[in-house]
């Protein structure tokens, strides 16, 4: 029996039977900033799989912040290693001591390698974590047609919100959110207003106070 467990070892971990003969790499066009990340020595192509180390991967690769999610199987009939990394999709920018940050509609910061062209600006006039929490918080929850036509989020606190955003009929629409308390309130009565037919010309609308809204035409 002792013989056997040997063997077995053996063959799992120094033989060539059972090694690395590909790497599938799936990054959304990461590719590269990932395989910069991983050590040659946690794997390469004729590694005994055994000793591909995949606990090491998974913590090298889990402590980018863009990533989102992470799989990396071993495919022992085949002698496959696929790694898959699901990055986190920027919604938004901002800028820290000269650095580009990002938001994704969950409200998670992170940096990326790369990202989509013309992200909405985030302005904080108001600097600090509470600023920063309640965006987190605002994004979360704001609808995604509000999400996608935003160009501008200015914070001049936790507790003033400001968004320039493009809906159906309404074009750099400036919607006055105040704290993001409410805001599934604040959302419902804003398409409400801008659902009447007196408000067609509305450009900006506050909605600080929803129970009482206040929309201007200048």
């Amino acid at each position: 029996m002792l013989v056997l467990v040997v063997l077995f070892a053996y063959v799992l971990g120094w033989s060539k039977l059972l090694v690395v003969k590909k790497i599938d790499l799936a990054a959304n066009g990461n590719e590269v900033a990932i395989s910069q990340i991983i050590e040659p020595t946690d794997i390469h192509i004729g590694l005994p799989l055994a000793r591909v180390n995949v606990s090491k991967i998974n913590r090298d690769l889990s402590s980018l912040t863009w990533i989102k999610q992470l799989k990396v199987n071993r495919h022992w009939a085949t002698g496959n290693v696929s790694i898959v990394v699901t990055p986190r999709i920027p919604v938004a920018r901002y800028e820290v001591n000269g650095n580009i940050n990002y938001f994704d509609s969950e409200g998670i910061t992170f940096t990326a390698p790369s990202a989509p062209p013309n992200l909405p600006l985030i302005t904080f006039f108001s600097e600090g974590q509470a600023s920063k929490q309640a965006v987190a918080e605002f994004l979360a929850q704001i609808p995604a047609d509000f999400l996608a036509g935003m160009s501008e989020l200015r914070v001049l606190s936790p507790e003033s919100i400001k968004m320039a955003t493009s809906l159906p009929g309404y074009i750099n629409l400036e919607v006055s959110w105040g704290s993001p308390t409410e805001l599934t309130l604040k959302v419902n009565v804003l398409r409400h207003l801008l659902a009447l037919g007196d408000n067609s010309k509305v450009i900006r609308v506050d909605l600080t106070n929803p129970s009482q809204p206040v929309t201007s035409t200048k």
